[in-house]
């Protein structure tokens, strides 16, 4: 998708091989690449010197994974920034982060003139991007990575299936209500693992 919009990208996430994991890692360390796409499998563990700026497309529910997402940048000392992308519905989320990392994280004002000038053009990517994961059956792989990974992290097979069809039915309703009731049954499906 950003390829489209005109950036030269890499990626990094769980799906990938290792080999092209390395080489997109290899491309930004060495500033081939400026911008790098990642799920939280970056999150922590990588050296990644000079990372100016972490944008995250959402606020996920635990909030250290939000504090090692933005650890990427200013790293050793050095200046970096980080913005998040925020709905109503992350509101609690949001809140959670801040009591967490103990200061209010500040509001960036936006032209919605600007905005509405490429929504256009991201939302055509956007379903095209979709259509190209939906070919590959990505998110059939994803949910067995995502089963797997529950598992290895010891939660019981009814928590499993619980987690998974919660986050089936947040893709269904996005801006269902039910969103908090879904938050609350995550944690206290890590408080049960056996």
């Amino acid at each position: 998708m950003f390829k489209g919009l005109g950036f030269n990208v890499g990626s990094l996430h769980s799906m990938i091989p290792q080999k092209e994991r390395n080489a997109a890692l290899n491309d930004f360390r060495s500033k081939k690449i400026r911008i790098l796409i990642c799920t939280d499998v970056a999150a922590r563990g990588l050296d990644i010197p000079h990372v100016d700026l972490v944008v995250n497309h959402n606020i996920p529910r635990e909030p250290k994974i939000y504090v090692h997402r933005v650890g990427r940048s200013a790293r050793a000392g050095r200046f970096g920034s980080s913005v998040a992308f925020v709905t109503q519905y992350d509101i609690s989320l949001l809140r959670d982060i801040e009591k967490l990392v103990g200061k209010k994280l500040e509001k960036l004002p936006v032209s919605h003139k600007k905005v509405t000038t490429y929504v256009t053009d991201v939302l055509l990517l956007k379903r095209e991007a979709e259509i190209k994961l939906e070919r590959q059956k990505f998110g059939e792989q994803r949910e067995i990575y995502k089963r797997k990974d529950l598992a290895m992290n010891g939660y019981s097979q009814e928590d499993i299936e619980k987690i998974m069809s919660d986050s089936k039915n947040r893709k269904r309703h996005p801006y269902d209500s039910s969103k908090m009731e879904t938050s609350t049954n995550w944690k206290a499906a890590k408080k049960r693992k056996v």
